[in-house]
């Protein structure tokens, strides 16, 4: 009896460790690209703070500057990556998982200064891009530094934003707001449609 326990405990024990082991490499590659993903270098977190500044020291019809080297480099980074189909990573039910696209969301977390090189996307025949474009640009809007220049106005679409159906629609409204604070961004890369 003991030795068939012993036995028993043997395999279930090295199922467990199969198992175990299974699940920490997951997480480990899971950990690992959201890492490579989330972690900004302390230039672009230095960059992000100091530019153009505190939203308490800005007037609305202040123009922005150009961003640092280190913060338009990563901007330039994320822009690329709207195009990749396979730049995200799951969130929600695990049954059905929804897509987080990491591109359009770290454009939308770096606000200001992404929102001349998301209009120059708007100009992208890609409607994949395009779509994430404008997504990145309704987040970016509502930076603080952008909302204390417009008095509260930032990019705002009707229905569905993930929708490349309504990417004319969309565009249209992007465009509109951009047309009435483009000035804003003074000194920039603004080459628009």
């Amino acid at each position: 009896m003991c030795s068939t326990l012993a036995s028993t405990v043997r395999r279930t024990s090295a199922v467990t460790l199969l198992v175990f082991g299974a699940v920490l490499a997951l997480g480990a590659c899971a950990k690992k690209r959201t890492e490579t993903v989330e972690t900004q270098t302390p230039e672009v977190r230095d960059s992000l703070r100091q530019w153009p500044g505190d939203t308490a020291a800005m007037v609305e019809g202040e123009p922005f500057g150009p961003p640092p080297p280190a913060l338009r480099d990563t901007i330039q980074l994320y822009v690329a990556k709207l195009h990749d189909r396979t730049f995200w990573t799951p969130y929600g039910e695990e049954q059905e998982p929804s897509k987080w696209w990491l591109a359009a969301e770290r454009l939308g977390e770096l606000g200001a200064p992404a929102i001349p090189s998301l209009m120059n996307t708007l100009a992208d025949p890609d409607s994949f891009s395009v779509m994430l474009a404008l997504y990145s640009l309704l987040l970016a809007s509502q930076d603080p530094r952008v909302l204390a220049r417009t008095n509260g106005e930032y990019v705002r679409y009707q229905g569905v934003v993930l929708d490349s159906t309504r990417n004319a629609m969309h565009k249209e409204i992007a465009l509109g707001w951009w047309a009435k604070y483009r000035g804003l961004w003074e000194g920039t890369s603004r080459a628009v449609p």
